[in-house]
């Protein structure tokens, strides 16, 4: 059967994003895979309205005759220098905040959106040379239509990040099962350690709305705890508004509750809180930290293990996010990888930017 032709739309504006946002979300519903929260509406939309970036675009692919949303890419505009020659780049909306992400688009017609993504509209209508894929999940789709499409060629670079996504899937096996197989320093040490502190007061673990106006303080606690104990490890550590943005963005998603605040209270003392936001059976755990006044009863511990025993409760999945800290193997049912796609749409790039393209130079190259 022959498919009907694919259209585009460019969206600039709060505006048309808004009328955009009801359809978004319902083509991200009918997805089967659960990566794409970073490029959801609702977390599009608030990042954009805080930050305001410079040339951010939101590209809407239709199909021609029913007008039926295929694929949603938000992305941005910026440029890469060589000497004098300059190069128009573009990367997914969010970095540094994401830890990975993954388009909404139809899986049917993948090959299709991407076509018309790269070559009417970001090499023929924008003029991009250079297109940033990246962060990509392990088991991104996009990342898997790229490589089958232009593996063998010169215009993908693919670049791979062992080590740096850890998932505990509590659809492989039950909970029980999975405290049977931890490690001495992970369950049995948070369960040890909750019950010396309830020996000593009132111990209390709360699932609750980040976003509630109730838990405006301790978002503002969260940050500065993380802040604090990660200092500049945080990839956005560089950007002075982070914690601004974080209170932000759980506010903006108050009404859909897809952000959670995960509280650790001793006497209703806040002692480790952790911030995770949740799509589809997927919680991604984003920010967390600790009182260090109590950090001899590890209340970082007994907060994973009771966000572990909830996404089990819930048949989910529990993301860790990005980065290799030795905290997220002890919890971890499965260690894999990130990726990053580069496609080069401008044949006349050749090796000039061999040098600066490289892996570990992700960060600097499409950072905030």
């Amino acid at each position: 059967m022959t498919r009907t032709p694919l259209t585009f739309e460019l969206l600039q504006d709060s505006d048309a994003l808004a009328a955009l946002a009801p359809e978004w979300r319902a083509l991200s519903a009918r997805l089967a895979t659960s990566l794409d929260w970073f490029a959801t509406a609702d977390y599009t939309r608030a990042y954009l309205s805080f930050f305001q970036p410079a040339q951010w675009f939101v590209v809407a692919i239709r199909d021609r005759d029913s007008g039926e949303l295929c694929g949603v890419f938000p992305l941005q505009v910026f440029t890469l220098t060589k000497g004098e020659q300059r190069y128009r780049a573009c990367k997914p909306v969010g970095v540094p905040f994401l830890p990975y992400v993954e388009f909404p688009v139809q899986g049917e017609r993948r090959r299709e959106v991407l076509g018309v993504l790269f070559n009417a509209v970001l090499r023929n209508r924008l003029g991009v040379d250079l297109v940033f894929l990246g962060p990509l999940h392990e088991q991104s789709p996009l990342y898997l239509a790229l490589l089958e499409d232009l593996g063998r060629t010169a215009s993908l670079l693919a670049w791979r990040y062992h080590g740096n996504a850890h998932t505990v899937d509590t659809r492989l096996q039950s909970f029980d099962d999975y405290a049977r197989t931890r490690s001495s320093k992970a369950l049995a040490d948070a369960r040890y350690n909750e019950r010396r502190l309830s020996r000593q007061g009132d111990l209390r673990v709360t699932f609750s709305n980040a976003g509630d106006p109730a838990n405006a303080l301790r978002i503002d606690t969260l940050c500065r705890m993380s802040r604090e104990r990660f200092g500049d490890k945080l990839v956005h550590a560089s950007i002075p508004q982070w914690p601004e943005y974080i209170r932000h963005l759980v506010s903006s998603l108050a009404s859909g509750g897809q952000a959670e605040l995960a509280s650790v209270l001793f006497d209703d003392h806040p002692i480790a809180l952790g911030l995770s936001f949740c799509h589809k059976g997927r919680r991604n755990f984003f920010l967390t930290g600790f009182d260090p006044d109590y950090a001899r009863y590890s209340p970082a511990k007994i907060l994973l293990a009771h966000l572990v025993e909830r996404t089990y409760a819930e048949r989910g999945v529990l993301c860790l996010g990005a980065g290799s800290h030795p905290y997220k193997r002890l919890w971890a049912t499965s260690v894999g990888e990130l990726k990053c796609a580069v496609v080069k749409l401008n044949p006349d790039i050749g090796e000039a930017l061999d040098a600066v393209l490289q892996p570990k130079n992700l960060y600097r190259l499409i950072g905030f």
